[in-house]
């Protein structure tokens, strides 16, 4: 995934790419240093899933949307 989206960007193309930082108290490293390194956008997302039929809760998970434009 990262390659593709490296290779997006070197040709001009734009891209977005979902995806979340945080979650349970476990952190995304990989994609934070990915992000960091190739200095990225990230576009935080505050979605409300009061209706969903899972056990997640907002306060638990770091939703964001990665782009180079």
């Amino acid at each position: 995934m990262y390659q593709l989206i490296l290779r997006l960007n070197e040709k001009g193309i734009r891209f977005a790419l979902s995806n979340v930082l945080e979650h349970k108290g476990k952190s995304h490293d990989m994609l934070k240093d990915f992000i960091s390194k190739h200095g990225f956008k990230v576009h935080y997302l505050d979605f409300h899933y009061g209706n969903a039929s899972y056990n997640t809760f907002k306060q638990e998970s770091v939703e964001v949307l990665i782009t180079n434009y």
